[in-house]
């Protein structure tokens, strides 16, 4: 079928839904479409064409999208009117273009060739033996040659090389894509509705990050298949405002509620191989003040030394002007404004060895307090890392008016709200230190709180975990009292945390390669993933120690001691022990303490319920207690159950309740039945031995 010159409805400029995805039932389709987005690309749109009527594959339409070009373009076609399918449209930009091509395409297979590109003779058959091989392809790429305005060859680029498999690492951390060497699935492309003209003029690695993140199937074809066209036009378009946008890109990926943590802690590389590529962009098309500007936003996410990280850049600079066929002018390079200074603070500046992650959701009131605990410290060597989980509040505002966001100090990412498990997740993504240490954001440290952890960590380069004391506060930030834990449990092996498990994140401090050795934070169980992650710890070996000093301050207030949360850390806690214990790979001391865990958990959420005034719902995780209580009579079982209130009370500064909570019906139902149980084996015993002395 041939399209003479159409005028576009502009109905056909709306979103793609499925309906354009439809195949053309009234005559024979072709297998692959190629559509051709043109904007005053007269010039080079006949070597285009020619390329594809020069195929060796021939089960293909051409479809040329004008983009409302003011050039010759049109003069340019007339010779192929009858070969090819040609459409114009008002200006709207290269993603309406191939959306539109999309539109009319009839084939299974869609090329996007740029007008300026032009395929090898082999490409499409290349390309479609590949899919026949694999139809459930959603992409097929080939290498590409990067040739001059004339068409001379500069470099051959064959990515496979380093990238075999293109795996979702790759795509996430290096992009690997040139659409005219990229051939796609019609049906695929339906999944993720074409190309996001909000994401221009990243759309193309936008539609391919869609594309993997719904499950999506890609490969290399191993040879050169496309010659990917340099010339002024192409090299002077606004190349910052391309680098913001894969910057953009980052920003939204990385937000998305979906995102697999395999995903998430892809996002500190990432983001430094980003920037990297972009500062060689601004670079490559001359705006040096920019590219310093964006290396500097790099070196936040830098995790090599100074020296490498800057031999890493040289290296990337000069590999890719080789690729465009020239040879890096190291002095125009070091001459750029701010070069030196970069440098500077390249060389004082390494990657600090801990990072503080801080996740924040509606934090207004407290995380001014927080982020100055951290900028307070003794210890300097250090990374803030603030997630801000969504906050409906003023927290982002706070954060913006009364810290500078821009030094590398203070790192600041949003995304929706997903959970502490899923803020900490991607902080520890983000994350450039060997220690790890967590602050909720209604909490603080104590001055010296990393001085000191930093320094038991060296003192024991095998623990993994430094635990410490706490100081309870008010709202207010007014003492109520300390927390000595060490005072009761000395050490920190498998039976303490087993049993009493002496977890308050904001006092800990971790090494990273433990935390990634067991997968980080669950988010299944909000919110005890933090009891989750110290015991899955613990179960893989993870040594600790004690830091026998007050490092932190906990802060009671309104919401931390709501009903609802109460609840919900009570069944939180029962699920994480039930999961924990139903491994097959824990290890048989801890599997041999199930019992008397179950039995101190379920007493101490009992607590907790109680210490919020829920004394029913503490009476119904008694009850649960029963069946691994470790007394012989019920009379000593709830001497144990009264104690232990009595001490967490004073723990944690709370006035009793014990006289009120005896008082409910509740408690006084379940004393009458354990009576009665007791009274019922009494006599059940004496029968027994009345039967035997007959």
């Amino acid at each position: 079928m041939t399209l003479s010159s159409l005028s576009v409805d502009p109905s056909t400029l709306r979103p793609l839904t499925q309906g354009d995805f439809k195949g053309d039932s009234q005559e024979k389709a072709p297998l692959v479409s190629v559509v051709i987005p043109t904007y005053n690309y007269g010039q080079y749109i006949s070597a285009a064409i020619n390329s594809v009527l020069d195929q060796t594959f021939t089960d293909y339409e051409i479809i040329v999208v004008d983009d409302g070009s003011t050039d010759d373009t049109t003069e340019q076609l007339a010779p192929y009117r009858s070969r090819i399918r040609y459409c114009h449209q008002p200006n709207q930009g290269l993603c309406a273009a191939r959306n539109q091509g999309i539109r009319l395409a009839k084939g299974q297979l869609i090329a996007f060739l740029d007008a300026d590109d032009y395929f090898l003779p082999e490409f499409l058959s290349a390309q479609v033996a590949i899919f026949q091989q694999q139809p459930d392809l959603a992409l097929a790429i080939s290498g590409w040659r990067m040739v001059d305005e004339a068409g001379q060859p500069l470099s051959d680029v064959a990515l496979w090389h380093h990238l075999p498999h293109l795996t979702l690492s790759d795509w996430i951390n290096w992009r690997p894509l040139l659409p005219s060497a990229t051939v796609f699935s019609k049906r695929w492309l339906a999944e993720v509705n074409g190309f996001d003209a909000g994401s221009f003029p990243a759309e193309d690695i936008d539609c391919v990050f869609n594309l993997i993140l719904q499950g999506a199937k890609t490969c290399w074809v191993k040879r050169i298949g496309v010659c990917y066209r340099q010339h002024s036009k192409a090299i002077t378009h606004d190349t910052p405002r391309q680098v913001r946008a894969f910057e953009q890109l980052y920003d939204r990926l990385f937000a998305r509620p979906d995102l697999s943590d395999e995903c998430r802690q892809l996002e500190n590389t990432a983001r430094y191989n980003c920037l990297l590529w972009g500062a060689w962009r601004l670079f490559h098309t001359g705006y040096p003040a920019v590219m310093v500007d964006t290396l500097h936003k790099a070196l936040s996410f830098a995790v090599s030394r100074p020296t490498a990280t800057i031999q890493q850049w040289l290296s990337f600079f000069e590999n890719n002007c080789q690729t465009h066929g020239y040879v890096l002018d190291a002095e125009q390079l070091t001459q750029a404004p701010g070069w030196q200074t970069l440098l500077q603070r390249v060389l004082h500046q390494p990657p600090p060895r801990v990072s503080v992650i801080m996740p924040a959701y509606n934090a207004a009131p407290f995380i001014s307090a927080a982020v100055n605990s951290v900028l307070a410290q003794t210890y300097t060597d250090y990374e803030l890392i603030v997630i801000d989980d969504g906050s409906t509040d003023d927290t982002l505002t706070v954060l913006s008016e009364k810290f500078d966001l821009l030094t590398g100090r203070i790192r600041c990412q949003s995304q929706p709200n997903q959970g502490v498990a899923v803020a900490r997740n991607r902080g520890l993504a983000l994350a450039r230190g060997e220690l790890i240490a967590l602050l909720d954001a209604d909490d603080f440290f104590l001055p010296d709180k990393l001085t000191q952890q930093v320094a038991i960590c060296d003192r024991h380069p095998q623990a993994g975990i430094v635990n410490s004391g706490f100081r309870v506060v008010d709202a207010a930030g007014v003492t109520i009292t300390d927390v000595t834990w060490w005072t009761a449990m000395p050490k920190l092996d498998y039976f303490t945390w087993t049993l009493y498990k002496p977890v308050l994140p904001s006092a800990m401090m971790f090494r990273r390669r433990w935390i990634d050795r067991v997968g980080g934070f669950d988010s299944r169980f909000p919110p005890a993933e933090d009891l989750d992650l110290t015991m899955r710890l613990v179960a893989a070996g993870c040594p600790a120690v004690w830091l026998k000093q007050i490092t932190a301050g906990y802060r009671l207030h309104d919401n931390s001691a709501s009903i609802g949360g109460t609840l919900k850390l009570a069944r939180s806690a029962e699920a994480v022990l039930d999961h924990l214990f139903s491994q097959d790979a824990l290890p048989t001391p801890m599997r041999h303490l199930a019992a008397p865990a179950r039995y101190q958990t379920l007493v101490w959420v009992a607590w907790r319920l109680y210490s919020t005034g829920l004394f029913e719902d503490g009476v119904v995780y008694l009850n649960k207690s029963l069946d691994d209580a470790p007394y012989i009579t019920w009379v000593e079982t709830v001497n144990h159950w009264m104690g232990l209130f009595s001490e967490c009370d004073r723990t944690f500064g709370y006035a009793s309740q014990i006289q009120q909570f005896q008082n409910c019906k509740a408690w006084q139902n379940l004393i009458g039945e354990m009576q009665q149980s007791a009274l019922s084996v009494s006599q059940s015993a004496s029968v027994a031995g009345d039967v035997d002395s007959l």
